[in-house]
């Protein structure tokens, strides 16, 4: 996502590396260095894509978000 930071763009790909050690839009914004609705935005553009589901208030990686997560570190 582009934004005005300086910072580099949030991207699905680490959004989902960002999965692993946080399991909340508010943990992943802070692991990111960015701001809750930038976060929650990409996290939305993800649900949509089915690679996320949200459970409450937590993120969760579908199997077709982890099977991404795969392919994108072999190659």
């Amino acid at each position: 996502m582009q934004s005005g930071r300086e910072e580099p763009d949030i991207s699905f790909k680490n959004v989902m590396r960002a999965l692993q050690f946080a399991g909340t839009i508010e943990e992943l914004a802070r692991r990111l260095k960015a701001e809750d609705w930038e976060v929650e935005r990409v996290v939305l553009l993800m649900q949509r894509e089915g690679l996320v589901n949200l459970k409450g208030d937590k993120v969760v990686l579908t199997s077709k978000g982890r099977r991404a997560m795969l392919r994108d570190e072999v190659e």
